[in-house]
């Protein structure tokens, strides 16, 4: 085995050399077609996974803004702010059950459950009749 000499210690390094794998592939050689798995002749490869997570449907958004508008432009209200807030906390709750460690999208959540937080407070101080109704149809603790 050859040997190259460390900077200045006068202690020989080993010389690292390409391995091979036991069936004779390269080590970091990707077989084609295979998806970027590594496959050996005994392995199948591992299913690619391709979820597509679709926050809210615009169907669930227009339902959601029809059930809490004042009137038929109203878009940006408080009432329909925290509801459609609640759907998209709601939907990314049922995401953290199946993805425990997605904690870049739990940051997210966070910040979704700060500003709603923030409107509650808003429309409290505002209008006390309309938080209390809200509160009650989205069924939220507060």
């Amino acid at each position: 085995m050859r040997r190259r000499l460390s900077a200045g210690a006068g202690v020989p390094l080993p010389v690292k050399r390409k391995r091979r794998q036991r069936d004779g592939t390269k080590r970091f050689a990707l077989p084609p077609d295979t998806g970027g798995c590594v496959v050996r002749s005994n392995e199948t490869p591992h299913p690619v996974r391709k979820e597509i997570q679709v926050p809210v449907s615009k169907e669930r958004i227009a339902e959601v803004m029809a059930q809490h508008r004042h009137h038929e432009a109203d878009t940006g209200s408080s009432e329909v702010q925290i509801a459609l807030l609640t759907e998209r906390i709601r939907n990314l709750t049922e995401h953290f059950k199946t993805h425990e460690k997605d904690h870049a999208g739990r940051r997210g959540l966070l910040k979704l459950v700060g500003q709603r937080r923030r409107l509650l407070n808003y429309l409290e101080r505002t209008n006390i009749e309309s938080y209390r109704k809200l509160i009650a149809e989205l069924d939220l603790r507060r």
